[in-house]
Order: C-alpha cells, then sequence, then structure tokens
C-alpha cells in the first residue's frame, strides 16, 4: 500500500498535485553521454481506420457529451515493466520509455496511481526535444493520487524519470491511459473540425478593454480525451484562490477532477480577420502554460454548473485572472463571451442587445429561471469546445457559464447559459463566499497582494517498506512555505498538532525570514506510539498566520497496510471471433468464511476492439453482472481493475453480502468478426482489512 493523504484546507493553504518550472531544468539525458542513445518502446495500438470518428463525434454531442479530442487506450505500464533503467551517476537512477501511438496528431498520459519521493523529478518530451513538458516534482496528494500530463504534438514522446537511487523504491508510477490525439489541440492541419472562420481573436481591436477577463478563461482537457471551456473566478476572502467554473455537462465530478488539465494564455498573437480565409485556419497559440489535477468543490445540473479547485496554485507566470461574477438576477443589458471554440485559439463573441431569463432551450420568459438566453451574437459566435465559457454582463462580471444552443457562423440563433443566481444557492455560495459576508457580487482580482503564503506537506520518510505506517515508528516530515506575496514575512508563526494522543507531532524549525518569491521548509517528526490500536485514525493538523494572514490544513492516514484477499490466474486463452459461446475460466476461493465486500476485478484482455467483446463474472451463489458490454468501440485492450481503473456495466456492489468462498466464473464473448484477441489474466479481490504485522 503507497501512503495515501488526504487533504482538508481552508483559505491560502493549497496542497500541490505537482510543481512544473518552466526554461531551466531540462532533462539528463539531454546532454549525458554515458545514457543510451535508445531506450525501451511502447506501441500505442489505436485502431481509428476502421472507425468512422466524424460520426462518433456528432453522435456523442447530439447526446449531450462534452466534445472529444483523443481516443484513450487503456494501459498498464510501470517502471518496472517496461522502459530502461540506467546509472546516470553514483546517486541516480534514470528510467526512459518511448510512446509510440501511429499517425496521431498528439500524445497525453493518464498517470492513474502516482507517487514521487522528493528526489524525483519526471520529464515528458517529443523525440526532437523541441516539447519538454516538466519537471514535476514532489508527490501528488490528489484524493485519487493520480496525474494527467498536458498533450505533446506528434504521434511520438519521451518519459523521462529522474531519481536519488535511495529513492528508487519509493517510486510509485502507473501509466494507465494512453491518448491518442486526432483533432484539436495545436493539431497544425486545416481540417473540418477546426473553428469557423467568423470568430473573432482575442487580439483583436474589438477586445479593448477585456485583457483582464481574458485571461480567466482557458481551454480544459478530462480523462486525456473530451474537451471544453472554464474560467478562473474570484470569491469574496479575494485570496486568489484557484477556484475555477465550466459546465455540469462537461463532466467534470470527484471522482475524475484529477484528470483536469487547463491551458492558460493559448490564443493567437495577431488578429485573424474575422470572415477571413486565415481565421479559419491553425493560429500560432502556445499550450505551454498549463495546470492540472484539480479537487471537485460543487455541481448542479439544473443550471449547468460546476466548480473545482486546482491542486495547485496558478504560476505566476501565467498571468491569470480570477474574474469578477454578479449572483443577483438582473438581466444583463448586453453581453460578452470569451471561449475557444473547437480546442482552437481563445475567441471574443459580443451580444449588444439585452438578455432573457428562461429554461434551458426556451424562448419563453421565467422569472427565477435557470438560464440565461443570448438571442444572438452581433459580433462572433460559439461552438463545440465553448462549453462551460463564461457569460459576462456590462459590468464585466460573470452571469453565467455555456451549456449549449444553436450559435454557429452563418446563423444568428440562441445560447443558453447557466444563470449564477440560480446556482448560488444550489452548491455556489458556499464556494464563492466561504465566509458568509453575503455579498452577492465582486469584481475581478489579478493583483499582487501585501502578505500572501502557500504550505506544502512534502511527505513523509522512513515509512514501512509499502508505505504503511506501523506502530512505534517516527516518520520525518516536512512542509514547504512560499512567499507570494509582495512584502517579506518574518517570524512566521506555525503549530502543528496530533488527534490522536498515540501521536506525538514535534517541529524541529522555525522560519525566521522569508521574502517575496522565496520558499523554505520546515522539518518535523511525527512519533506513533508502539500502543496505538491497529487502523487507528491520524489527523496532523497544522496553522500558521502573520499579520492579518492565517492559514490552516491537515494530513490524514490510517495506522497499518491493508491486506486483501484474492486469487488469480495468469492466462492465454484465445477468444474465437464472432462466437456466441465465447470462452469461460473458473477460480475458487476456500476456507475465507467472507462475505463480498467492495470486491475487485483484474482483467488483462488484448484485443483491437473492445466494442466487439462482452464480459461477465459469475459469483459462486450464481449471481451474473456484467463488466463489459460492447462498448468502448476501437479502443484496444481491457486492462486495469474494475472498479478502480475500469468502470464496469454493472456495479460491483450488487454482489455485497454474498459469500466470497466458491466458484467465480469469468466468461468473454466477441460478437463480431474481423479482430481478435486473448485473455491474459484474471484477478478476484475482496476489500482486506489493516494489519500491522
Amino acid at each position: 500500500m503507497i501512503l495515501s493523504l488526504r487533504f482538508v484546507l481552508f483559505f491560502i493553504i493549497t496542497a500541490f498535485g505537482y510543481q512544473s518550472f518552466s526554461g531551466t531544468v531540462m532533462p539528463p539525458s539531454f546532454t549525458s553521454s554515458d545514457l543510451q542513445q535508445e531506450v525501451g518502446e511502447y506501441n500505442n495500438q489505436s485502431d481509428i481506420l476502421r472507425r468512422d470518428l466524424k460520426s462518433e463525434d456528432v453522435l456523442r454531442e447530439s447526446s449531450g457529451l462534452p466534445p472529444r479530442f483523443a481516443l484513450p487506450s487503456t494501459t498498464f505500464i510501470t517502471p518496472h515493466s517496461h522502459g530502461t533503467w540506467e546509472n546516470l551517476n553514483e546517486d541516480t537512477m534514470v528510467w526512459r520509455l518511448k510512446v509510440n501511438s501511429k499517425n496521431a496528431t498528439s500524445i497525453n498520459l493518464g498517470f492513474t496511481h502516482f507517487y514521487l519521493p522528493q528526489s524525483a523529478k519526471l520529464f515528458m518530451y517529443s523525440p526532437d526535444h523541441s516539447q519538454v513538458k516538466g519537471p514535476f516534482v514532489g508527490e501528488t496528494y490528489n484524493s485519487l493520487q493520480q496525474f494527467w500530463s498536458p498533450v505533446v504534438l506528434g504521434d511520438e514522446l519521451v518519459v523521462e524519470l529522474v531519481v536519488n537511487k535511495k529513492e528508487q523504491k519509493d517510486v510509485y508510477m502507473i501509466l494507465g491511459s494512453v491518448n491518442h490525439g486526432y483533432r484539436g489541440f495545436g493539431t497544425k492541419v486545416q481540417n473540418s473540425d477546426r473553428s469557423g472562420s467568423c470568430n473573432v481573436d482575442v487580439a483583436c481591436e474589438i477586445s479593448e478593454g477585456w485583457e483582464d477577463q481574458i485571461r480567466s478563461v482557458a481551454v480544459i482537457s478530462l480523462g486525456g480525451s473530451t474537451f471544453c471551456t472554464g474560467f478562473l473566478v474570484n470569491n469574496t476572502s479575494g485570496d486568489q484562490r484557484p477556484l475555477f467554473m465550466t459546465a455540469y455537462h462537461c463532466r467534470v465530478r470527484a471522482d475524475n477532477a484529477a484528470s483536469l488539465v487547463s491551458y492558460w494564455n493559448y490564443q493567437n498573437t495577431n488578429c485573424r480577420e474575422p470572415d477571413s480565409s486565415s481565421s479559419g485556419r491553425p493560429g500560432n497559440g502556445s499550450l505551454d502554460q498549463f495546470s492540472s489535477g484539480a479537487t471537485y468543490r460543487a455541481g448542479a445540473s439544473d443550471s449547468d454548473f460546476t466548480i473545482v479547485e486546482f491542486n495547485e496554485e496558478i504560476d505566476p507566470e501565467f498571468n491569470v485572472y480570477f474574474s469578477g461574477w454578479d449572483a443577483r438576477t438582473a438581466d444583463p443589458t448586453s453581453t460578452t463571451a470569451i471561449h475557444h471554440p473547437s480546442t482552437d485559439e481563445k475567441r471574443i463573441s459580443f451580444d449588444y442587445d439585452p438578455s432573457t431569463t428562461t429554461t434551458y432551450l426556451g424562448d419563453n420568459v421565467v422569472e427565477g429561471g435557470t438560464h440565461i438566453k443570448v438571442a444572438d451574437w452581433d459580433v462572433g459566435t460559439t461552438e463545440p469546445g465553448s462549453s462551460g465559457s463564461p457569460l459576462f454582463d456590462q459590468n464585466q462580471r460573470i452571469v453565467g457559464q455555456l451549456h449549449g444552443g444553436y450559435a454557429a457562423c452563418g446563423n444568428d440563433r440562441a445560447d443558453w447559459y447557466g444563470r449564477i443566481s440560480y446556482s448560488w444557492n444550489n452548491g455556489l455560495k458556499e464556494v464563492l463566499d466561504p465566509g458568509n459576508t453575503g455579498e452577492m457580487f465582486v469584481d475581478g482580482n489579478g493583483g499582487e497582494v501585501d502578505y500572501k503564503v502557500t504550505a506544502t506537506f512534502n511527505g513523509f520518510s522512513d515509512l514501512a517498506e509499502d508505505g504503511a505506517i506501523m506502530p512505534g515508528q517516527t516518520l520525518n516530515g516536512s512542509l514547504t512555505f512560499r512567499n507570494k506575496g509582495q512584502l517579506e514575512v518574518s517570524d512566521l508563526a506555525v503549530e502543528l498538532t496530533s488527534n490522536n494522543p498515540e501521536v506525538e507531532v514535534v517541529l524541529l524549525d522555525s522560519v525566521s525570514s522569508l521574502e517575496p518569491g522565496a520558499s523554505i521548509s520546515m522539518a518535523f517528526e511525527m512519533r506513533v506510539s508502539e500502543s496505538i490500536p491497529c487502523g487507528s485514525d491520524i489527523k496532523v493538523s497544522y496553522n500558521f498566520s502573520y499579520s492579518d494572514l492565517q492559514g490552516l490544513g491537515n494530513i490524514e492516514e490510517s495506522v497499518g497496510r491493508v491486506v486483501n484477499t484474492s486469487v488469480s490466474q495468469t492466462l492465454d486463452m484465445d477468444i474465437p471471433d464472432n462466437n456466441s459461446a465465447g470462452i469461460s475460466t473458473s477460480m475458487e476461493l476456500a476456507g475465507t468464511g467472507e462475505m463480498v465486500s467492495d470486491l475487485m476485478v483484474g482483467l488483462n484482455i488484448s484485443h483491437s476492439y473492445i466494442g466487439d467483446l462482452t464480459v461477465t463474472l459469475t459469483s459462486p451463489n450464481g449471481t451474473t453482472i456484467k463488466l463489459h458490454d460492447a462498448s468502448g468501440a476501437g479502443a484496444d485492450n481491457i486492462q486495469g481493475e474494475y472498479p478502480t481503473s475500469l468502470e464496469p456495466a454493472q456495479s460491483l456492489s450488487i454482489l455485497d453480502g454474498e459469500p466470497l468462498d466458491g466458484q467465480w466464473t469469468l466468461k468473454i464473448v466477441d460478437e463480431a468478426n474481423q479482430d481478435r484477441g486473448t485473455l491474459e489474466f484474471f484477478e478476484i479481490k475482496n476489500a482486506g482489512s489493516l494489519v500491522c504485522e
């Protein structure tokens, strides 16, 4: 078990999902003559040739799904199973893996399990070194322990990990998704998926006066495969918390917010004349400024809003802006939209007429309605990919986010935006007005502040071999404080406390002076008593203060390691093509006396078109559930674990309470011809208990 930390964060404390720095640190392989030129490769077999992607995308979007730019392929790749390890020097190891996805316009990666020790640095780059992402450093402390990368343009990339030899064993990475881009996100070829030429670049003169609001808007990807638009919002505390809104139908939820990647300042550097041929061609925007990983805060389908908080503060070099908003019910007298149509560079649209309050796609005025109707755009338009983008009123405050509509180049049809005023009492107020001030509108915030300090927990050393906290251990930890304000902070008051009398925390350092832009680490010890009961909850809380500045947070964990009851098979069974009989294999558990609880099913099925497959599991009690129901179309392979990294067609909770002992049977049927595959691995695992032996 790898240490899993759950953060509760308040005020200006930010848990860094990762830290990324630009320009100064390059992968060591770029300059070292001691490393091999050839490294291990993974060839992603994404079959797009036999698929009508255009029709699939039209069907998805007509069903209310967010548009898609990449095809995800489920993988199970670790530094132990793939790639090449080498000695960089006597203290440092380097691991590299080349990932190929033939004919992809871009590749992005999803690490579905991700933990890096303090010495580690992770890079991703194109083989010609023209694109470098990272380094990503530190441990990932989102609740899902995941990291999703930005896109690297082209059909090849290299992953490079650098780590101290002493901490090599602490690296825990599973590359669970390789995502094959086929449109959007920097694709430089002209095709029918480009945004329409009537769109207006934010670099055009008509955008004058909207420069701040433009800086708040970003194009986003989710799960490495779908895209929308979103925006940063201010709150009544004015503390520049990285709060970010988008549309509910963009499908950002608590279980996938870790896969959210936003791209800042992705816009053309010059104004392409609207309705000209150049306005419908690829732009010159850069995807180099990005943030990855967020935590879900609130959302509701009625007014189609979602708000999340990024797991790290936005890099100051990105010069972002936190837009203001208005939660009152008055209709705007004019409106402005800033958005990313079809994931292309940022555009702006204007309607100079009053809007109305309606229901979604409705025309009749409804008092207290869920949506704002923009009857037609006088300048510009919106398109797929613009969903989730902000609607500003005449005071440059956000009043809604794009749900949908019929607007497009060449028509004068309407769009509908979920109303901030309706969302306010459906979960939004608690996030945007944390101090319960009662304020119903705020202006934007993008300037410097006098005092702003963030705290980052840097993990523990001296953990048990599998990352567990055990009785009798003394663990060394540290907090890193960063001064992001304009003034020096001196003698920062810091306090650490434990909720458990069997756990003592002791500060070993102090913060006497912290200059603007500087950071410092404060060491502490966590001493766990020998007599602490196995399974005990530990919560270490920290708070700090200086002048009017204050912040607090906590770290939670349990004592012990999880031991699961499991049985598995390593197989090499051919799956017959277009055969209703399929194949079956069975395994038996005996003598456990356990009841099924939070069952997990591990599978490795190699197949080049998983839309052909139906996979079922039958329990010893005779209950049959569908794990895979001919979904996924031409995606390759079913590799991973239900329901952690794979989503079952039917919930495994149906089996809870049944006897675990007995025969478990897996059946796989290939229901179409042409593609073939094999069953390579099958595992049944019942949720275990904590032990401290």
